[in-house]
């Protein structure tokens, strides 16, 4: 799956025109992005405008953060997760957050509705 992301990279985003790129990632696509992060991390910190994983993993990028690159990862990231407990409402942010990439409720505790259920929230955030 990270080879056929990073494929797609190399093949479409040296043609694309846009000056800032939005990015949803679900699920795996967290490790996904995280690979991308290592190989293109100066593009990506340069033409990233918004950053969204739903119920993702992406800790590893997180490591060795430029004070730049954390200020921006809290201004343009947002990761919706599903809640484990009480029902918390889409975009409410949970209060244990440790990431500089604000955790909020995905509306759901159902991971494969995680994206689904919050796509108007993630489209307003973008």
């Amino acid at each position: 799956m990270t080879a056929h992301c990073g494929f797609v990279w190399s093949y479409m985003m040296p043609k694309c025109a846009a000056t800032s790129y939005a990015v949803v990632a679900h699920s795996a696509g967290g490790y996904c992005f995280e690979n991308l992060w290592a190989r293109h991390r100066d593009e990506l910190v340069k033409k990233l405008g918004c950053l969204v994983f739903t119920d993702s993993s992406y800790s590893a990028m997180l490591k060795n953060l430029t004070s730049t690159e954390v200020r921006l990862l809290k201004r343009i990231g947002r990761h919706y997760k599903c809640y484990k407990g009480d029902h918390l409402d889409v975009g409410e942010e949970f209060k244990t957050h440790k990431s500089c990439i604000l955790e909020v409720s995905a509306g759901t505790s159902e991971h494969v509705l995680s994206t689904g259920v919050s796509t108007k929230h993630i489209c307003g955030f973008i």
